[in-house]
Parts: C-alpha cells; structure tokens; sequence
C-alpha cells in the first residue's frame, strides 16, 4: 500500500448496442456499450478518461466519470453516444486514474483497447 500499484484487472467482454446484442459498428447518434470484466482487490475511487482514436492516432475524448469499483469480480458496462466523427475504425481506449497508496500520489493504468468502426 505505501507504494502503490494497480489493484485492478479488467477483461474485455465486447462492444454492444442499447439492445445488448454484440455489435462493433455503430452510426453517429447510436448508443454504444463497452462491457468489462472488472477484478479489484478492494475498494477503490476510479476516475475515467474513455476516448476513441482513429487510424492517425487523432484522440477524440468521450464523457468521463467516477466510480467507486467494488472489491471483487463484477460486469460493468459503459454507454456512449457514437460521435459524429468520419467513417473508419477506431479504438475504444480508456485511461483510468485512482490512489492505491498511503501518500496520497495519483497512479493511472489503460484498460486494454477494444476495436469499433463507424460508418455513415
């Protein structure tokens, strides 16, 4: 604890529509859902940094939040609306930004990518 490190492990499940059905391809305005599986050890205050980038590795942010992850496994889903953005793929990315430690120091990990693809 005085020294940190991430106490959290994450599975990806997928990328789904509001329905729940399994989807990667979305139109502008649709509702995309991220669905993980998120492992903690305890605990813990999560601030997110979810954004897409595309094939240039231009970043365009999505909403954040913050989130109290319980201890244990649990399913979790992030929804968005699919930004108004070119056709292409993209990548799903998220930064997330938490203390795990005694002194108060900000740590950060990236959840692993997930592929989405926009089309008109």
């Amino acid at each position: 604890m005085l020294i940190g490190g991430n106490p959290i492990k994450v599975s990806n499940l997928g990328v789904f529509r509001s329905t729940g059905l399994p989807m990667e391809r979305f139109h502008p305005g649709e509702v995309a859902g991220i669905r993980r599986q998120v492992c903690a050890d305890h605990n813990i205050a999560v601030q997110f940094f979810p954004a897409l980038r595309d094939s240039r590795g231009f970043l365009f942010p999505l909403p954040g939040s913050f989130a109290e992850v319980q201890g244990g496994c649990h399913e979790t889903t992030y929804g968005f609306v699919v930004p108004d953005l070119p056709e292409g793929e993209y990548t799903y990315v998220n930064t997330i930004r938490f203390q795990n430690n005694l002194v108060g120091r900000d740590e950060s990990a990236t959840y692993p990518p997930l592929r989405v693809r926009i089309m008109r």
